[in-house]
């Protein structure tokens, strides 16, 4: 059997060390729907976002960034849904607090708080949180008005503390995970849970780490894996039809072969049904480091490389998280702002095209360090979510003619 990956979680190789840094219709308004104790003053970040200016989009809107960015928690893995901003607690519960002008707050020392990644899958009529903790992959349906959350499940048993991916085919939620090895020479397989039809192996003969999932209609999904290895990280894609009684997994493929990273390389696909983009930021080669993007087409022959956009510096950790602003393809990703290895970074919102291509990039925040991002999008703009300098801030863009 093959050897299984080793993965240094805390850093991203990248032959530049980045330094350690410090630990740390529209909505209605926000406020917590429970409040837990009170966390103390946090300091100041190391820079605000600068004030927002308009940026010109392809299709005659402007994208305008709020001025300010909200406050709602202390440094946390918190997620965005469409009753607002929800954080898990060790254990399975959650915390909520709604999105609007007047932000709610979640109140705590942060010592309570997962530190592991919760999958959000959304459709017209519900909205669930999907983890994995103590072996277990579990889910609550969380309320549309950020109240409280509906009851744990259990949806496996034999599932390892990676992250999982979840997306709604119609109103069917369609989970992917990393099971437990089989044997001790075993590698780490991807399965896959769809709602009322139980768990289907995914993977096949290769190894899985980071998962991601894309719906293109109500049954049919892509999925994608990484195979991360020391000596490389190949990139599989598979279709998924879920239009039989029995969920049918293609053939796999293998993308691209991703140059290999000492940690974890997250894996994140971009809104656009048509096409699967991949997006993950990590090694370019031995001694620079990239945002890299490469088309997924299930059954196609490998591609030679990927678009990258070249970051100044090496970046640990790196987020990278996609979605659909005003109905175009976008992204949100941490880079550094300059080469010294103690330089601010920044928070990017840029479009995206369907061949990959990056344009009219707008500054969202700054900070020593960025730990977490997500995004959501509304009909008329979208919220992002940062942990960056010890604290959890969101900030609003909005589209107009």
């Amino acid at each position: 059997m093959r050897r299984a990956l080793w993965l240094a979680v805390l850093s991203v190789g990248c032959g530049k060390r980045p330094a350690p840094a410090p630990a740390s219709t529209a909505p209605p308004p926000l406020t917590a729907s429970r409040v837990a104790r009170s966390a103390p003053t946090p300091p100041p970040a190391v820079s605000s976002a600068p004030p927002s200016r308009p940026v010109t989009t392809a299709r005659g809107h402007k994208l305008k960034l709020d001025k300010r960015e909200l406050d709602v928690a202390t440094g946390s893995r918190a997620m965005l849904f469409r009753g607002g901003v929800v954080v898990r607690e060790r254990g399975g519960a959650f915390v909520t607090a709604r999105l609007g002008d007047k932000p709610g707050h979640i109140d705590d020392d942060g010592a309570r708080f997962a530190r592991t990644r919760t999958a959000i899958a959304e459709s017209d009529g519900a909205s669930w949180a999907v983890w994995i903790e103590g072996g277990q992959l579990s889910r609550a349906r969380l309320s549309a008005d950020g109240g409280e959350t509906g009851p744990k499940e259990t949806l496996a048993a034999d599932a390892e503390e990676y992250a999982p991916a979840a997306a709604m085919a119609g109103e069917s939620l369609v989970v992917a995970y990393v099971a437990r090895r089989a044997g001790h020479d075993d590698d780490r397989r991807a399965k896959l849970w769809v709602e009322g039809r139980g768990v289907t192996e995914l993977s096949g003969d290769s190894g899985a780490s980071s998962l991601a999932l894309l719906a293109r209609d109500s049954s049919h999904l892509v999925a994608a894996w990484i195979d991360q290895r020391t000596a490389l990280a190949p990139v599989h894609v598979a279709a998924l039809d879920l239009s039989a009684p029995e969920p049918k997994v293609g053939v796999s493929s293998v993308a691209w072969n991703a140059p290999p990273g000492d940690g974890l390389l997250e894996l994140t696909l971009s809104p656009q049904p048509a096409l699967a983009l991949a997006l993950l930021a990590g090694p370019k080669n031995g001694a620079d480091f990239g945002l890299a993007r490469v088309p997924l087409e299930p059954g196609a022959r490998p591609r030679d490389d990927a678009r990258w956009l070249d970051y100044p510096n090496g970046l640990d950790p790196a987020p990278v998280v996609a979605v659909s602003t005003c109905g175009r393809p976008a992204v949100v990703f941490a880079r550094p702002t300059a080469r010294a290895l103690d330089a601010p970074k920044v928070l990017i919102h840029a479009w995206l095209d369907e061949r990959g291509e990056l344009s009219e990039e707008l500054e969202v925040a700054r900070a020593s360090r960025f730990d977490h991002v997500d995004a959501w999008a509304f009909p008329t703009g979208a919220w992002m979510l940062y942990a960056a300098d010890g604290r959890t801030r969101v900030r609003r863009v909005r589209c107009s003619p």
